[in-house]
């Protein structure tokens, strides 16, 4: 593909924190520009994981009852594109099934497909026509010809779900086009419409207000089944369904009120009186109906909790196909702050406010910075997941599409914090690399360290996140041969300031004097390697005892910063550790360069 075209994809994940490959996100572009229809129509029609059943978009014209479906692969390998056409032949299978069979065995969990089940259910009369659509970027001309294209369009021809489309006065057609970047500009944006009771309005100023109302806690399943990941792209953390004390504390017992609930032992009117409720902030919101309101670009900025624990309730009554239990969690409703018209730092703020009754860490603030979001897809791009959002890498551990997408992340990742403390360590902040939480007090701080230029270095991240843990781990093991296993040295280093200058001395001697293997760029390692921890192990035996000596010369418990800088910059001397020529990490000397 054109490097611009690459770069408008790459902007437009990096600009709507979109955490899915470039191959779904083109799709939605392609969507966009085709259909002239706005970014959040696009993004719900879009398939952005997996269990997609070979569509990765569509769209459906309903002045003309026609529907376009496309299957996505972004190559430019011939042979591969045409893989694409077997996808199409899936989609045709599951139209099938829908369309004729009324088949649906379980409630889609891909929202691009969950919300084509709704329209296909909605439909107005007999479609007029389908269009099955490969999208790449070849030139459409060199694929037509394709004896790949041809067989495809037999199969479809001797479907019975062409034969079905043809007898209600339809047609279907398999295509091949070429991606379509021509910006346009919607007729409209899409409203998000949602059922609710009594409201209350707060009035911030012209345009901004805080609107107070009951929403049926179906309605918001519903609205996260048909926005999916990005409905919760504003919050400071995603579910935390998986982390222990969260189901102690939260997921338990909001799952046993919604079990009393559905089996008629409670009233669903009691659960906003245990509930403290959600916030939900949009662009805009305007209804014609009393009894709606139509939020434009919504996001769940608190509540993220309540709504994936109802989702998963539901789901599991679904899949018993338990009417009774469904009609009652129907009529359980929510307390619901609506956020409208707000700047982004004012949203900001809401979204921590409202988010202090989880305990939340100062880290997590910074969470939604543009830079973190460019980092996550920095470290998407080498297959190792980053964790900007507290509890998103359990939330996608166990999903089939994880491994595809980060295949060198190894069942761990990076995080926020851990990363602050790995440019500190190299930088020489040894106060901030002793104690991390100090990089997160304030956005002066954060942005001293999170700067522009971290995007370039990726594999430092790893690299160093690996000789880090490897630094550790020698460092215990090297303080417990006889010689050093004794009170007196484990006063000394257990102090967080001395390990600190310790890890970066060895780190830095290890980055500035062996050549990494590749695996140890490109790949996280969950626990550090064994393969390198006896390499960290010699570096100490070069200056732990000297430095033990130095300290208890001093005849201080604790040494001044002062001090300890002075003599790791005497001992870097000595170890022919240079930090302005030779190699650096996260710099213009990084080993970046060299992999």
């Amino acid at each position: 593909m054109k490097q611009n075209q690459l770069k408008l994809i790459k902007d437009f994940k990096s600009r709507y924190a979109l955490d899915a490959s470039e191959e779904n996100v083109v799709t939605t572009i392609h969507l966009m520009s085709t259909h002239v229809i706005d970014k959040d129509t696009a993004l719900d029609q879009s398939s952005l994981r997996n269990s997609d059943f070979g569509i990765d978009g569509w769209y459906f014209d309903k002045n003309n009852n026609e529907l376009f479906v496309y299957q996505s692969k972004l190559s430019d390998n011939k042979a591969l594109v045409l893989k694409g056409l077997k996808d199409l032949i899936t989609a045709n299978k599951y139209l099938e099934n829908i369309l004729i069979n009324g088949e649906v065995t379980k409630i889609p969990h891909n929202k691009a497909i969950y919300n084509l089940f709704l329209e296909l259910s909605q439909l107005n009369g007999p479609i007029k026509k389908i269009s099955l659509v490969l999208i790449s970027p070849l030139n459409p001309n060199d694929l037509l010809d394709s004896n790949e294209f041809m067989n495809t369009e037999n199969i479809i021809r001797s479907s019975d779900l062409f034969a079905y489309i043809y007898e209600n006065g339809g047609t279907m057609l398999l295509d091949i086009a070429e991606y379509n970047f021509d910006k346009s500009t919607a007729r409209q944006n899409k409203k998000y419409v949602i059922n609710k009771l009594d409201n209350s309005v707060i009035s911030l100023r012209n345009k901004s207000f805080l609107e107070i109302t009951f929403i049926p806690i179906y309605s918001l399943v519903e609205l996260y089944r048909q926005r999916g990941e990005i409905l919760f792209h504003k919050n400071v953390r995603l579910s935390l369904y998986d982390y222990k004390d969260a189901k102690n504390r939260v997921v338990t017992p909001m799952e046993a009120t919604l079990n009393q609930i559905c089996s008629g032992k409670l009233s669903p009117n009691i659960f906003p009186f245990y509930h403290v409720g959600i916030t939900i902030s949009a662009t805009t919101n305007s209804s014609d109906s009393p009894s709606e309101i139509a939020l434009e670009t919504p996001y769940v900025i608190n509540g993220c909790q309540t709504i994936t624990i109802a989702d998963h309730f539901l789901s599991t009554l679904e899949s018993r196909n338990d009417l009774d239990s469904i009609s009652l969690f129907k009529q359980i409703s929510v307390l619901s702050k609506i956020v409208i018209g707000t700047t982004d730092d004012e949203l900001k703020e809401i979204t921590n406010s409202n988010n202090r009754q989880n305990p939340i860490e100062n880290w997590q603030l910074f969470s939604n910075d543009q830079i973190h979001i460019e980092i996550e897809h920095a470290l998407l791009d080498c297959g190792i997941f980053y964790e900007r959002q507290k509890g998103k890498f359990n939330a996608l551990l166990n999903k089939a599409e994880f491994i595809k997408e980060y295949p060198k992340t190894n069942q761990t990742y990076i995080d926020i914090e851990m990363l602050g403390q790995l440019i500190v360590l190299a930088r020489g902040n040894n106060q901030w690399t002793a104690k991390p939480s100090e990089i997160f007090i304030n956005k002066s701080n954060h942005d001293s360290v999170f700067t522009n230029d971290l995007v370039n270095y990726a594999k430092d991240m790893i690299l160093c996140l690996n000789l880090f843990k490897a630094a550790k781990r020698a460092l215990r093991k090297y303080l417990e041969i006889p010689t050093h296993n004794n009170d007196v040295t484990g006063t000394i280093f257990n102090k967080p300031i001395v390990k600190a200058y310790a890890y970066r001395t060895a780190v830095l001697y290890y980055y500035q004097n062996s050549v990494p293997e590749v695996k140890f760029v490109e790949w996280l390692y969950k626990i550090a390697s064994p393969a390198i921890v006896p390499e960290f192990e010699k570096i100490y035996s070069k200056f732990i005892t000297k430095f033990k000596t130095f300290y208890l010369s001093e005849k201080s418990n604790d040494v001044s910063s002062k001090r300890l800088t002075k003599y790791f910059e005497n001992l870097h001397i000595e170890l022919g550790i240079d930090t302005t020529t030779k190699p650096m990490p996260f710099s213009d000397t990084s080993i970046n360069k060299v992999f």
